[in-house]
């Protein structure tokens, strides 16, 4: 997908296990992070985590909704 404001970035099918990596060029303070799941419920995530460079992560289960 895009870099750019307002735009987004996704998995293109691959399924299990699939996962997106974003690398900042300088350090950045993540205060949020917007998630949303494919609009065919099929295809939806039912469960996120993330990992973070210092070695923390954090998961969570995800609802079925189209929701952010």
């Amino acid at each position: 997908m895009l870099d750019a404001p307002f735009s987004m970035w996704a998995t293109d099918g691959e399924g299990v296990s699939a996962w997106i990596e974003i690398k900042f060029k300088s350090a950045v303070q993540v205060s949020t992070i917007k998630y949303r799941g494919r609009s065919s419920a099929g295809e939806r995530n039912k469960k996120i985590t993330i990992f973070f460079s210092g070695g923390q992560k954090f998961s969570t289960n995800l609802r079925n909704t189209d929701s952010i």
